[in-house]
């Protein structure tokens, strides 16, 4: 079977490059300035009007309060986590979890702006100066493109599939959470949060990196290491769809005399010259990695909030020069 070698992702209005997922901690320079910060926090979490609301289902580790920064109208899940441990000299007492496409470039705004007024002495200039990513999702949308038509390139030490109680094929496991970031999960996304249609997800998940949040625009392309194949071949005319499915599969694990084999004698040519009018496709998703730039202006993440820090203890050149 031949294999096309096409970048179907360069100018391709039907993807989307996201930030599914940004976990955030913060170590303060000035720490002895939170020295009542996390008391103070859940008094005011239990007043009327204030934008957070206490949320002990959040609390892990070190971190023992947790709060959720309410936004517009966003569901109670898709607010920003807030979690608060006992300050101290240089340790991350403060941290941050939220999803930056789900809750949007106004909700962005809205949380920068609750930062700046509310929640951080410093301000958001805190969160750019003084953050480290422990955790990003970065993912890719695909509107044309459906789950039963990729597979990967190269085989990986660690593939793992899910399948839905009706035998479709549900999800596509890369590499281990545990032992390694270079873990990628594809899946089909269904409808909801604003999106009216079904896409497929390519999804790459980095754990533990040594960056700081400010650096986030020289992040290293996140989709290197993978290199998807996409074949779209529908069955033979009068032949059994269910059957043809398993032919394809086990032509995408072990090829096409494989798959062949597995067919009576009887089928085997009809099946080999159907199969050879339909080239593989090779899918490229680092070129999608040039939009990086572009994403990050959009969002405005990397950019001070509307308005700036109005809490009276912000000085910038003081935190300019614990920087």
């Amino acid at each position: 079977m031949s294999v096309k070698f096409v970048h179907p992702l360069k100018g391709n209005p039907n993807h989307r490059l996201l930030i599914d997922k940004l976990s955030l901690t913060i170590k303060p320079k000035q720490w002895k300035v939170y020295a009542n910060y996390k008391d103070t926090l859940y008094g005011y979490s239990q007043t009327d009007g204030f934008p957070i609301i206490y949320d002990p289902s959040g609390k892990t580790g070190s971190y023992s309060a947790a709060y959720r920064i309410k936004l517009g109208t966003l569901s109670h899940e898709d607010w920003p986590l807030l979690q608060v441990a006992t300050p101290k000299r240089n340790a991350s007492f403060i941290r941050l979890e939220f999803n930056p496409d789900r809750i949007g470039i106004t909700g962005i705004n809205e949380f920068k702006a609750i930062i700046d007024q509310w929640l951080l002495p410093h301000g958001y200039p805190s969160v750019l100066k003084w953050s480290r990513i422990t955790r990003i999702d970065l993912a890719v949308d695909f509107t044309k493109v459906s789950l039963d038509q990729v597979f990967p390139v190269t085989k990986w030490p660690t593939y793992r599939e899910t399948w839905t109680h009706k035998g479709e094929l549900e999800s596509i496991y890369l590499g281990k959470r545990s032992q390694t970031n270079n873990f990628y999960r594809i899946y089909e996304k269904p409808t909801g949060h604003g999106q009216t249609k079904k896409v497929l997800r390519v999804e790459r998940e980095m754990r533990n990196l040594k960056i700081a949040f400010g650096e986030l625009e020289s992040l290293p392309n996140p989709f290197s290491t993978l290199r998807l194949n996409h074949l779209d071949m529908p069955p033979p005319k009068g032949w059994d769809a269910t059957k043809w499915r398993l032919f394809v599969r086990v032509l995408k694990i072990s090829g096409l005399n494989s798959a062949l084999f597995m067919l009576p004698a009887a089928e085997r040519k009809e099946a080999k010259l159907h199969a050879s009018k339909f080239p593989v496709h090779r899918m490229n998703l680092g070129d999608v990695w040039s939009e990086w730039p572009e994403l990050l202006k959009k969002t405005g993440l990397l950019k001070p909030g509307p308005e700036g820090p109005l809490l009276p203890i912000f000085n910038e050149k003081k935190i300019e020069d614990q920087a």
